[in-house]
């Protein structure tokens, strides 16, 4: 008997999956190369939240009541931190759901500025993108300042109730109709800030959090930045063709976010297992799919990788179309000696 293939059609904020006839396959399979024009690259900047967020609470607020720009002292108390890396996080006890980020020292006026894009952005943006920013990241709502007017922080919304990191404790636990539904919405947050040329540094298991009903939340987003961002280097997820002492930029994240993706739809938590598993697999019934994210991570010329937004497309299951000046593919990785024992297979 031949098995009907699985389509999964991508709305705006949701998914449905459906099984079509055999005959149908040839669209979801093709992978013509043809003459078509390729979607601008863009750069997109980066955000990340420390990997301990622990005991947050769930955006109860909804808009920020205060101003765009606040005094730390106006804040109110704040509790004890909430997570700690390059700076603290705390709660601000008199607007439940909200947290202060607040930086070691306080920063310049090229900060301040920057900061200030950023809170300002989402009133610039059509509904859509701006309620994908403020639901999907922990955008942040105002600039902190010292009482000499200092930029020392932002203020953002609390990780919602129930989320949870990606990594090989949970990724094996979804099934596979899950893990493309919650990549859809993960890269649909990705393609919001690749086009409107912001860069997040660190799309990785520590930035991305999911939910039972497979919605996700990016954290650290505070860190964006126009074009290009400083490159901070991270164990397995650095992008080959972006060397450490370059700044990281549209084309470093499409990369970062490829592989973030591939290791989520294969099980796999190392990343020369889970692009090995990729070649290997139908790409969960869509052989586009498994392509797209190959030419993103093997593409030979960085600035020639799939866009975020081709991305999007096809995980939506539309047909991927290559560029015909498409550069060719670097060799697949070298595959570990002995597989992690979070890899895990495809789940129905």
């Amino acid at each position: 008997m031949i098995e009907p293939v699985l389509v999964v059609v991508g709305l705006r904020y949701g998914h449905c999956c459906f099984a079509v006839p055999p005959r149908e396959r040839p669209v979801l399979d093709a992978v013509p190369v043809a003459s078509s024009p390729s979607v601008q690259a863009r750069p997109v900047p980066a955000l990340r939240l420390p990997s301990g967020v622990g005991e947050v609470v769930g955006m109860s607020a909804g808009r920020w009541p205060m101003p765009a720009v606040v005094e730390l002292g106006d804040l109110g108390p704040l509790s004890g931190t909430v997570a700690e890396q390059r700076a603290g996080v705390h709660r601000i006890l008199h607007h439940p759901g909200w947290l202060a980020k607040l930086d070691e020292q306080p920063a310049g006026q090229d900060e301040a500025v920057r900061v200030d894009e950023l809170v300002a952005l989402p009133t610039a943006l059509a509904e859509d993108d701006a309620t994908v920013l403020r639901t999907c990241t922990a955008w942040p709502a105002a600039r902190i300042t010292t009482s000499d007017g200092s930029a020392h922080g932002c203020v953002i919304p609390a990780v919602p109730e129930g989320s949870r990191q990606i990594g090989e404790q949970h990724v094996d636990r979804q099934s596979r109709s899950d893990r493309l539904r919650a990549c859809r919405n993960l890269v649909a947050v990705a393609d919001v800030l690749e086009r409107h040329d912001l860069v997040h540094p660190d799309w990785s298991w520590n930035t991305v959090l999911w939910r039972p009903d497979v919605s996700v939340f990016v954290t650290d987003v505070d860190r964006c930045g126009r074009g290009a961002v400083p490159n901070t280097p991270f164990p397995d997820w650095d992008d080959p063709l972006t060397p450490p002492a370059q700044e990281a930029d549209a084309c470093t994240a499409r990369f970062r976010v490829a592989l973030l993706v591939t290791r989520w739809l294969t099980g796999q938590s190392e990343g020369a297992a889970a692009v090995g598993a990729l070649a290997d697999s139908d790409g969960l019934g869509n052989r586009g799919l498994r392509e797209v994210l190959l030419d993103v991570l093997l593409s030979t010329r960085r600035e020639q990788r799939p866009s975020t937004a081709e991305l999007e497309a096809v995980l939506a299951g539309e047909l991927y179309v290559r560029d015909g000046a498409f550069p060719g593919r670097l060799p697949l990785p070298a595959r570990p000696v002995r597989e992690p024992s979070a890899s895990v297979e495809y789940l129905d």
